[in-house]
Order: C-alpha cells, then sequence, then structure tokens
C-alpha cells in the first residue's frame, strides 16, 4: 500500500473535486466511509440527482475559520491511500478501518478524543481512499504534525500485514531522489534528454569515485564542466563545509542558475560523507600524471583484467563474511566501480546500471558504512577507472573480453548484494541490486546486427559483438529523452522514503 500526503488552504475545493468526475481517474460511486461522525451523518444529501456538498464542507471548515490568524496557512491535509492492482478487494468497512489506524499513527485523532480535529475519508474507486482532515481541533488548538510522511508509511506496512496486500519497502531513505514533475516538463521543453539533476547525479557520483580528496574531487567536477559553489565555515573561513552544482544554461524562468547541493542529488553525496569515503590514506595517491599508458588498447585491457579480479575477490570475500559492517562498505563501493566503468567506457547503460544499483549501496537512514580493507580492492578500481578516462585508438579482441569478464564479475557481486538485502529484509534494495545484476549479464550476451540476442558466444564472434560501446573523451549520457508526464494517478511514491 502507498500512501501520498498533500497540503492545502481550501478545503472546499478539494470535497468538490473528490466528489466530481475526476482527471485521471474516473470518480465512479464517491461516499464516505469513515469520518469524526458516522458516514451517514456525514455524506451528502442528494437533490434533483445532484450532491449538495455545502453541508460537508461548512462542518470540516468551521474548526478552521475559528482560529482566523493563528492556524496553519495550509490547514488541509489530505492523504490518498491506494493498495496494489493484485490486491483482494477491500470492503468499506476494512477502508474505514484502516482510515482510522492510519490517523491514530499520525496522531491527528485519538481515541475518545471528542475535540479532536474534524476528518473525512472518501472512497471513490475500489482500491484507494482519500483522507481528508482540517488542521484545527475543536478546543481553538492546532494539532502538532511531526514526521507525517514517515508514519504514513509505518501505517501502510502495518495496513498490509493484517490485511495480506502486497509488501512494499519500509520508509528507510535509500531511495534516489526523483525528478519532480516540473523539473521532467522543463526538460521536455528544452529538448534535454534526462533532467539536469539525473545529469547531475551521475558526473557527481562518477567524480566522488574517481577521486582520493576533496580538490581532486572538485577538479574532476569543473574538468566535466559543471558550475561548482563552495559553501565555507563562518567560523573558519577556509574551511569547505558543503557544495553545490550546476548545469550550465539550466536557469530559472527570471534567468537565475538553478543549483543543486550534493545531498539533494543522492544521500551519499554531500560533503561529510564523501569526506568519510576519502578517508582511506591507501586511496590519496595522485594518479592524474600517470593516465596515457592506461588509455590505449594493452592498457585498458590489463585494467579491465584488473578490476575484474578485485571484483571477483571481493565478491568472495562478501560472501564469506558474516559481518554486516563489511558487507556495507562492499556494497557500497560496488557503485563507484559501476559509474567509473560507465565513465571509461562511454557505455550509457553502465550509467544507468550504475542509477538502478545505488540505492542496493546504501545504509538506511542516511548512515555511512564504516571503512575496511575488504572494500579497498574496489575503490582503487575506481580510481584507476576514472583515471584511464580518455580517447583510445582502437578496440581490440582481448580489450573486449576482459571488459565483458569485468562486466560479468560486477553482476555476481550484485547477485551476492541482492541476497544479503533480502535476508535483511529490505526487498526495495533487494530488488535494486536483482535488477542491476540482470541488466549486467544481459549486457554480455552478443546480439546481432538487429539488436536480436544471439546463440552462445563464439570466439570469432566476440570482437564484433555490439558491447563495449567505443570509448569516449568524456562522460556520455545518452539515456532516452524523458516523456511529458500524464496527469497524476494518485500512485506517486513522491521521494521513495
Amino acid at each position: 500500500m502507498i500512501g501520498k500526503i498533500t497540503r492545502g488552504a481550501n478545503v472546499g475545493n478539494l470535497i468538490v473535486y473528490l466528489y466530481g468526475p475526476g482527471r485521471s481517474s474516473v470518480h465512479e460511486d464517491p461516499h464516505v466511509v469513515a469520518g469524526f461522525r458516522a458516514p451517514m451523518e456525514l455524506e451528502p444529501s442528494i437533490s434533483e440527482g445532484k450532491r449538495d456538498l455545502r453541508s460537508l464542507i461548512s462542518l470540516l471548515r468551521q474548526p478552521v475559520t475559528a482560529l482566523q490568524e493563528s492556524g496553519y496557512e495550509q490547514p488541509v491535509w489530505q492523504c490518498s491511500l491506494r493498495a496494489a492492482p493484485e490486491d483482494s478487494y477491500l470492503s468499506d468497512e476494512q477502508w474505514a478501518e484502516i482510515a482510522e489506524e492510519t490517523l491514530h499513527r499520525v496522531g491527528l485523532i485519538r481515541a475518545g478524543d471528542e475535540a479532536g480535529c474534524r476528518w473525512i475519508a472518501i472512497r471513490h474507486a475500489d482500491d484507494h481512499i482519500h483522507l481528508v482532515v482540517t488542521l484545527a481541533r475543536e478546543d481553538g488548538s492546532i494539532p502538532r504534525l511531526w514526521n507525517d510522511k514517515l508514519k504514513i508509511r509505518s501505517a501502510c506496512l502495518a495496513a498490509e500485514e493484517r490485511y495480506g496486500l502486497r509488501r512494499t519497502a519500509p520508509a528507510d531513505r535509500t531511495a534516489t531522489p526523483r525528478p519532480t514533475r516540473a523539473e521532467l516538463e522543463k526538460a521536455v521543453r528544452q529538448g534535454r534528454r534526462e533532467t539536469p539533476r539525473q545529469t547531475l547525479r551521475k558526473v557527481v557520483a562518477t567524480s566522488a569515485a574517481g577521486a582520493g580528496g576533496m580538490e581532486e574531487f572538485f577538479g574532476k567536477l569543473g574538468e566535466a564542466g559543471l558550475l561548482v559553489a563552495k559553501r565555507y565555515s563562518k567560523l573558519d573561513a577556509s574551511e569547505v563545509t558543503g557544495y553545490k552544482v550546476g548545469l550550465p544554461g539550466d536557469l530559472t524562468g527570471d534567468g537565475q542558475q538553478v543549483w543543486f547541493a550534493g545531498g539533494k542529488l543522492a544521500p551519499e553525496l554531500s560533503l561529510p560523507k564523501l569526506l568519510r569515503r576519502w578517508a582511506d590514506p591507501a586511496l590519496s595517491a595522485d594518479l592524474s600524471s600517470r593516465p596515457r599508458a592506461r588509455r590505449n588498447a594493452a592498457g585498458r585491457e590489463t585494467l579491465y583484467r584488473a578490476s575484474a579480479k578485485a571484483v571477483t575477490r571481493t565478491a568472495q570475500q562478501f560472501r564469506w563474511s558474516s559481518s554486516p559492517q563489511v558487507r556495507a562498505d562492499i556494497a557500497v563501493a560496488t557503485t563507484g566501480v559501476l559509474y567509473t566503468a560507465a565513465q571509461t567506457t562511454g557505455n550509457a547503460r553502465l550509467g544507468d546500471v550504475a542509477d538502478i544499483y545505488a540505492r542496493a549501496g546504501r545504509e538506511p537512514y542516511g548512515r555511512v558504512a564504516p571503512l575496511g580493507s575488504y572494500s579497498r580492492g574496489l575503490r582503487a578500481a575506481s580510481r584507476l577507472l576514472a583515471h584511464a578516462m580518455g580517447p583510445e585508438s582502437r578496440k581490440t579482441y582481448e580489450m573486449t573480453v576482459a571488459l565483458i569478464e569485468l562486466i560479468s564479475c560486477l553482476a555476481d557481486l550484485a547477485d551476492a548484494v541482492a541476497e544479503h538485502r533480502a535476508r535483511q529484509g529490505r526487498s526495495a534494495q533487494a530488488e535494486a541490486a536483482r535488477l542491476a545484476s540482470e541488466e549486467l549479464k544481459d549486457m554480455t550476451r552478443p546480439r546481432t546486427r538487429t539488436g536480436a540476442r544471439s546463440g552462445p558466444l563464439l570466439p570469432e564472434a566476440l570482437a564484433a559483438a555490439s558491447f563495449p560501446m567505443p570509448p569516449t573523451g568524456g562522460v556520455v549520457w545518452s539515456n532516452p529523452p524523458p516523456t511529458r508526464p500524464g496527469p497524476s494517478t494518485g500512485r506517486g511514491r513522491g521521494r521513495g522514503r
């Protein structure tokens, strides 16, 4: 079950919409299934084929009007609760129980509290209801909202367990922040292949994985063509405490540059967390002066094979270890290898796989996995791959074999991470690792010129395989253009808390 919260200022407009035909879905037989009074008392009367909503709107609005200026600027709290399409049918009585339990968990209503907030639950489809609460108590006070989104997620998990619904992921804050609807529409208008937020996240994650410290990281961002603004401490003007990045040409309506802080791109990209990642002194060596030897075909082959060995060794250590800390460290280090491999090869699909996998490598609630020796090989491979980026003269059979070997080893490691996350009960992270593994395995299968999968990989056909794409002189992210989003269905997962 998924819950989505919105806030508004006019409860009348919301009630009219919920009892109307709807925009994105047909509202069939809208009716009250629960509320601060018996549903039959709250249900609008029908006169001459039309519902008279004035009484219901007035009842919900009265406590807000009484508070006048001392209430919330947006006193209307609305939450849509939606079951999965494959879930069994829930009766009005069951939805009423879910509604009351949800509002109890959020703290908006309490048993026996006759002076609480006024609320109703409206059902106009088999699979979802809408909770409407006016944030003003009848005793003249206002309710306190705290972490309501996390509490809604908890209520959804409880409803899933109680009614045998499809299980969804907990609110562990490992999801990647999604582009907003406005960002998607702006990207379509500007003809961009993806939103600036998505482009920036990939470039910043790749630069972080290939850097050994803060200055090298900022240098890589500048080389990638990003705009960078550092934030300095108010106590020590020389201390950098944060940063934000922008894409040239990404402007607001009044011509101002659009910026994104690192932590808004992905949880692990804030500067404090990056500094903890770079804390290993074994990875602080400057590699920028020795990249040319790794840019020719022989150098790349050697690098790919060495990286594949590091990945294989780490996968064995991952399966052998029983320490959650060791496994967490390896899981997050795998993300860096995927991003830098995509950068070095110029393969956009690898970049997409890295984005898919990234959630599997994160620890819940923004925790940072402790650095350990078992992940050192992966982090060293990330740096070497990042510094091998550059033009190369030809793609050889041996280099292709070595790269396919690296991708196969990464698929095996992603499989191990998926099994581990599943045992931990972190379904969303397990699914992210599993999908990444499937994509990696598919990338190693040769295809015909028409794009269809061919039979077993033959040596004479290997060099002509479509993978890998020829390396380029920079980071290339050629994702398909984002489509203009349609009307909301109420199933949006938001940030995926």
